[in-house]
């Protein structure tokens, strides 16, 4: 019987093998699976959407069969999410307005110091009744204790500086030249000045010429209002000579 079964293994020729039904691949659907039995060349078919789907579906309906009580309870827990306020972010670098005040004199309130588009805003003009020297250095006070929290909470307003108007009061060069002395104690420059319609007089020029020698060289003052003041000619040229030869302004020649 094994040299039988030899002498047949020996003598399968190629021409017998190509007898041997051969798998017949058909193209399949999208979506199907196709499976070919020799040798009769039948196809099964099965979808896929039809094998997957309710297995799916089963175990999509499982997953969130909630009883009643459950679902009182996620809705419960919903409900008080949307209740419950948000911590508030920072103000960030040109919010439109960060008041920026903490507990201090009660006649000073939180539009008198804003951060506004990422500069330091001091807005003590047209008071009623008009802000007097004593008045701005008791503000000048209360300002010297803003400051540090104001600087903590938005570092970059020693880069942006501050924009302060004091126009339309009746103050004098002793009131203004603290306000620069707390400004720069706490490193805000002063950028744009507005004291127009005051009482200050030529010993205010020796204030605004040593702030132009000695303020920042990047971030210079780029604005002087100091008009319908009683300040002489004399001191008007004075602080024109030192706003051209301090070196922070272009000259022309």
């Amino acid at each position: 019987a094994a040299t039988t079964a030899a002498t047949a293994a020996a003598t399968t020729t190629p021409a017998a093998l190509e007898k041997e039904p051969k798998v017949k691949k058909e193209p399949a659907d999208e979506g199907s699976s196709v499976v070919t039995y020799p040798p009769t060349g039948q196809v099964r078919r099965k979808a896929n959407d039809e094998v997957d789907q309710p297995a799916a579906k089963a175990a999509k309906v499982e997953e969130f069969d909630l009883t009643p009580e459950d679902l009182a309870k996620l809705t419960s827990k919903i409900q008080k999410d949307f209740e419950e306020p948000t911590p508030e972010a920072g103000p960030r670098e040109g919010s439109a307005q960060a008041p920026v005040l903490i507990e201090g004199d009660p006649e000073f309130d939180e539009k008198l110091l804003v951060v506004r588009q990422g500069q330091v805003h001091i807005e003590l003009n047209q008071r009623s009744p008009p802000m007097q020297d004593s008045d701005l250095l008791r503000f000048c006070d209360w300002l010297d204790e803003q400051l540090p929290q104001v600087v903590r909470n938005y570092p970059y307003v020693r880069n942006s500086g501050a924009y302060l108007d004091l126009s339309d009061n009746v103050i004098g060069p002793e009131g203004l030249d603290k306000m620069f002395r707390v400004l720069r104690a706490h490193r805000v420059p002063c950028l744009v000045l507005k004291a127009y319609r005051n009482r200050l007089d030529d010993s205010i020029v020796d204030t605004l010429i040593e702030y132009l020698y000695t303020q920042p060289e990047s971030f210079p003052m780029h604005g002087i209002h100091i008009s319908h003041n009683q300040i002489s000619d004399k001191g008007a040229m004075r602080l024109l000579r030192a706003a051209a030869q301090c070196g922070h302004y272009p000259r022309l020649t």
